[in-house]
């Protein structure tokens, strides 16, 4: 379960903290100080929390540092300051008043230097011993924090204010969720920061603390989550932790997220729920995964209704198809005429709903083959027959502890590395419409029966494989080999000279933005150009497609080198 908190700095003034602990409070966040000043309340509230029985769960630091070097000076401020207490978890704390002051000084902080403090603050406190964290809303989680530090493993203390400051539940997945500034308590005829958290692990606990049963329940108070909100909450954060987890060009380095990487499908998902599938398309192996890893093999199957959930219609012929998204919701995007690429939806605002998918990529808009682990954002008015499925969360009992394993399910389903004659699913027909890109003609119904088989032989034949009729990893090695050729003739037969005359003026739109001697991802980089950064010029010459159906912009740089570049890379200026 959940559990009630609130944070304190001076501005609380003189407080009862036996009433606190009367009130239900027992555990609490303090303010240690700001810039390189100590909360002048700071000592009198923890040894007060330590005389009651409140646990310090951790504490925080305003900043004012205007470069790295103050940043750790801060830091070492703070854990000097809490090393008395033993606080466990130092949080930083950088907001709006942080860039004004520095603005009042002729100094402009941005993103850049919002990622370059915490993670020199954080990783300070991590040397000392102490769990780092950071504090932020909602508005500098979008605007401000990269990647950089929502990878880094640190704790994440996330605000979010609804207009009443009412109570609700965190739109994302976080350890702390500060929901309102605004809370009250019985007892106390003022407001508090109400936070809720979610991770045992910051209470020192094996397992999650309930509310205690003085807790007011009212509009602006905390309850007790869930089992269906817990669930949701775990495999949100299951997807967020692989974000930025690139596909491999070969079976080796899987468990990486960067190393090795490629466009050949080859990934961690694959091999750990289904590995005869793998170098196929990922995106929905990566929803199974998430499902798998937060609650165990055998509730994935029962949230997912079959296994693994690898083809978009399956899905959708399992679940009601809701026009319109929640939070944990599975969506189902519609593009030409069928469902083709999937994700988890991880927060809803408005027409506004935010995703974690696999096989896409950072560009605007559905990119469904696009090798890697990325958080979107759409309008659902703009997506026309895209639906979104309901798990049915209040299914699961626990949540597994260690979703970042990666140990490998051992059951006969997962491992079996061939089709024959009776199987029946969405790998037959995987299979059926590979065959058929070879020329063969079979109704793609998922079934192999004896029409598939004798495809199969036949294939098997003419290329002098063992003919024994079953769709092994040799017979579908070579079925992908020959696809392959297939296209890349295809493509180089009705290619034509890309034009050298500027139809318009583009910006690049994400960083490291690969620029390609040819179009198409298995192409090699430029070795005078290899990557565009995000706000590049660049002369957009001509619009090509690739051997996979994918635009690609003909671009110059600089004048004088001319490359490939995903078009969703680039807007029109």
């Amino acid at each position: 379960m959940s559990t009630k908190l609130i944070d304190i700095s001076y501005w609380q003034g003189n407080l009862d903290f036996k009433k606190l602990k009367s009130a239900g409070i027992n555990y609490i966040i303090l303010r240690a100080g700001y810039g390189t000043t100590k909360d002048s309340r700071f000592d009198q509230y923890a040894k007060a929390c330590q005389s009651v029985g409140i646990k310090i769960i951790g504490a925080y630091w305003f900043t004012y540092a205007l470069n790295v070097a103050q940043a750790k000076n801060e830091a070492t401020i703070c854990i000097n300051a809490c090393k008395p207490y033993n606080i466990p978890t130092i949080f930083y704390d950088f907001e709006y008043d942080t860039v004004k002051k520095a603005k009042a000084q002729g100094i402009t902080l941005g993103s850049k230097e919002c990622n370059d403090f915490t993670i020199a603050f954080c990783d300070t406190v991590k040397a000392a011993g102490i769990a780092p964290g950071y504090y932020c809303n909602d508005d500098y989680y979008k605007t401000m924090y990269s990647d950089r530090v929502k990878n880094k493993g640190y704790y994440l203390w996330y605000a979010h204010y609804k207009s009443d400051y009412s109570y609700h539940e965190s739109p994302i997945s976080c350890d702390i969720f500060q929901y309102s500034s605004r809370a009250r308590l019985a007892g106390f005829n003022q407001n508090f920061d109400g936070d809720i958290c979610y991770n045992p692990k910051l209470l020192g606990n094996s397992t999650n603390s309930s509310i205690s049963s003085n807790t007011n329940k009212g509009n602006n108070t905390m309850t007790n989550k869930t089992t269906k909100e817990q669930a949701i909450n775990a495999v949100i954060k299951t997807a967020q932790n692989e974000i930025g987890y690139l596909e491999k060009k070969s079976n080796a380095q899987l468990n990486s997220k960067t190393a090795n990487a490629g466009y050949n499908n080859f990934t961690k998902y694959w091999r750990d729920i289904y590995p005869a599938y793998q170098t196929e398309p990922w995106c929905a192996a990566f929803v199974s995964w998430c499902f798998m890893k937060a609650f165990g093999l055998t509730m994935a199957k029962k949230l997912l209704k079959h296994w693994p959930y690898v083809y978009c219609p399956t899905l959708g012929s399992l679940f009601t198809k809701n026009a319109n998204p929640k939070v944990g919701d599975i969506v189902i995007f519609y593009r030409s005429g069928e469902f083709r690429h999937t994700g988890l939806v991880t927060k809803v605002r408005g027409d506004k709903f935010w995703t974690i998918e696999g096989n896409t990529s950072g560009a605007s808009g559905i990119v469904a083959n696009g090798g890697g682990v990325c958080a979107k954002s759409y309008y659902n008015s703009k997506l026309p027959g895209t639906k979104f499925c309901t798990p049915n969360y209040s299914l699961v009992i626990s949540i597994v502890s260690g979703n970042s394993s990666t140990s490998i399910p051992t059951t006969h389903t997962n491992t079996k590395n061939y089709l024959t004659v009776g199987d029946k699913g969405d790998a037959v027909k995987t299979l059926q419409t590979k065959l058929n890109k070879v020329g063969y003609k079979l109704t793609v119904d998922g079934e192999y029966g004896s029409a598939t088989k004798a495809a199969v032989t036949s294939f098997q034949k003419k290329y002098n494989l063992e003919v024994d009729g079953v769709a092994g990893k040799n017979t579908i090695t070579k079925l992908n080999a020959v696809i392959a050729a297939k296209s890349k003739n295809t493509s180089s037969t009705t290619s034509k000279a890309p034009s050298k005359v500027r139809k318009f003026v583009g910006k690049v739109n994400k960083n490291n933005a690969p620029v390609r001697k040819n179009p198409g991802k298995k192409y090699a980089q430029l070795t005078s150009y290899p990557t565009l950064n995000k706000g590049n010029l660049v002369d957009v010459c001509d619009t090509i497609k690739s051997a996979s159906g994918n635009d690609w912009y003909y671009i110059c740089i600089g004048g004088k080198i001319y490359g490939y570049i995903l078009s969703g890379h680039v807007d029109k200026q």
